[in-house]
């Protein structure tokens, strides 16, 4: 089997971290992001790794010549990445390589557990895309799955309006691909819709292909877990907070001396910043406890929180913060 990175783009939606170097170069752990998807898809037994590059490429390049001698690298520069989008990368590639082998794509700037690759290559299913149900936050294409197949591929362009999210996937950029597909049909139609429109995804190829029946592509479903459990297969960068709250508590408090007071809380909300976009999934419970100092207009607290059902982003462990609550009479 034989990989595909694509590292051509800037990284705009990672500045300032991205001004003065390349955004597969940044660490995170100690290693960078790219040497961190080689490790892993040489632990997932892949031979030959075809790097797009584009912006700053000479330093990609470089990078992985040093930290990674032993692998079989095989880089196509896409001189145009300025003007044109991963469509027009990965008919490089596929115009540049052999392919007499499946062939697993990845995008350059994941952060994920190595073991997301050795999942995803020992798939019984020929063609499969990583995915995972879509939350609010997420940004980008998504899919529809029934039994366990793509049904259809919805671009960002096409999520405007009333459109709901409420049963969508979002893909994770890593999908394995079968020699027989990528040499009689992805490379053809890739390349033909290139040629039309370089500034589109190649995601948009995908979906014209299951539209027409001439693809089958199987979702592959990451069930994710929480930092710091083990089972944590998927790891994306996420704004913590929204500009639309909505929560609601109850608690049961008892006055210690004066205006001290203790209190135990339940609570549960949402932090988004589209409504559209929220369902019962997003809806965040938690209970804790609390010193409360009683004011004439309401109470100020010292609270210990732990959420009920973590996301990424929550500690598990729980948190400390302070509160204040106004009261209305």
């Amino acid at each position: 089997m034989k990989a595909i990175i694509l590292t051509a783009g800037y990284g705009e939606r990672m500045r300032p971290l991205t001004d003065a170097g390349h955004k597969t170069l940044l660490e995170v752990g100690g290693q960078t992001i790219i040497s961190r998807i080689v490790a892993g898809l040489r632990d997932a037994g892949i031979g030959e790794i075809v790097v797009v590059t584009g912006h700053r490429a000479a330093d990609v390049e470089e990078h992985l010549r040093r930290s990674h001698p032993s692998v079989d690298f095989v880089f196509v520069r896409n001189e145009r990445y300025r003007e044109t989008n991963n469509i027009s990368s990965m008919a490089l590639a596929f115009e540049r390589m052999t392919l007499d082998d499946d062939v697993l794509l990845v995008e350059g700037d994941l952060v994920c557990d190595a073991a997301v690759f050795e999942r995803i290559a020992r798939s019984p299913h020929a063609d499969v895309a990583l995915v995972d149900r879509y939350r609010t936050g997420m940004d980008g294409t998504v899919v529809t799955v029934e039994g366990g197949v793509i049904t259809s591929v919805i671009p960002p362009h096409l999520q405007s309006g009333d459109f709901s999210f409420a049963d969508k996937y979002k893909t994770l950029n890593i999908y394995k691909f079968s020699r027989e597909f990528c040499q009689k049909t992805f490379r053809r139609l890739l390349a033909a819709y290139a040629a039309i429109d370089e500034s589109c995804y190649y995601e948009i190829v995908l979906g014209i292909l299951i539209y027409v029946k001439k693809a089958v592509i199987h979702a592959e479903i990451i069930e994710q877990g929480v930092p710091p459990y083990s089972s944590t297969r998927q790891v994306r960068v996420l704004a913590a907070g929204g500009n639309i709250r909505a929560i609601a508590s109850v608690d049961a408090q008892l006055r210690i001396t004066g205006p001290l007071a203790a209190a135990m809380f339940s609570d549960a909300g949402i932090v988004t910043n589209d409504w559209r976009a929220a369902d019962t999934g997003d809806i965040r419970p938690g209970a804790g406890m609390a010193v409360r100092v009683i004011l004439p207009f309401g109470a100020v607290s010292l609270e210990y929180a732990v959420p009920l059902r973590p996301r990424l982003g929550d500690d598990p462990r729980g948190r400390i913060h302070f509160g204040f609550a106004m009261r209305f009479d």
